[in-house]
């Protein structure tokens, strides 16, 4: 495959990995496989990385673009519930443990909804509200800036 050729395939790789704010893609036909990751440190913007053990073999360019959710309508009674602090998020105290709120989970004054990680310190995400989750919007692992909206929250009626 020319140079060229490969250029062109990595930046339509890298422009899907942007736009979609992907965490991890990869991409595979019959004989080559790229994988790239976004490696994300607090306060610097996010790094590419490639595979270095990746072999391009094959002239032909098979990438296609991922399908975009649709987009669950918000409703303007949600109330937000959002990040007092800059830091890592968790939906769960551990891998094997399961999320604290799932969509749809029932919550109330004081329930944990997740942690955030800061300056190697877990904080407690709180509710302050009785609702149901309606949307989980911070995905775990990533960073949270302070003032992000983590949970959209149906509020009960009262």
């Amino acid at each position: 495959m020319k140079k060229d050729t490969i250029q062109e395939m990595l930046d339509e790789i890298i422009d899907i990995f942007h736009t979609e704010h992907l965490t991890e893609l990869e991409v595979k036909d019959n004989e080559k496989r790229v994988r790239i990751k976004r490696a994300v440190v607090m306060g610097e913007e996010p790094a590419v990385s490639t595979d270095p053990n990746i072999e391009y073999r094959n002239t032909k360019q098979n990438v296609s673009t991922p399908k975009k959710k649709p987009q669950q309508e918000e409703n303007p009674n949600w109330k937000k519930i959002t990040s007092p602090l800059t830091g890592t998020f968790y939906r769960s105290s551990s891998p094997d443990i399961p999320p604290f709120v799932e969509v749809g989970s029932i919550i109330i004054p004081g329930q944990t909804l997740g942690l955030l990680e800061a300056m190697k310190m877990f904080n407690e995400i709180k509710s302050e509200i009785s609702g149901k989750i309606a949307k989980i919007q911070a995905k775990a692992g990533e960073i949270a800036e302070v003032g992000s909206v983590l949970f959209l929250v149906e509020p009960n009626d009262g």
